[in-house]
């Protein structure tokens, strides 16, 4: 049972680590998160006009 423990502990360790670096760099992370937004909806946008005008 040891070896399946192990990797649930790494992934613990893994996770703990990413959310100090997650509010470490919050300012980036949402600065990036607004941008991957503003990117998604524009995709958004293009493909409901393509949509109209095919239609």
């Amino acid at each position: 049972g040891l070896k399946l423990c192990r990797p649930h502990v790494c992934l613990v360790m893994n996770l703990r680590n990413a959310v100090g670096l997650f509010f470490r760099h919050a300012i980036t992370v949402v600065h990036s998160c607004q941008r991957l937004t503003g990117c998604l909806m524009s995709a958004v946008e293009a493909f409901s006009c393509g949509s109209a005008f095919s239609i």
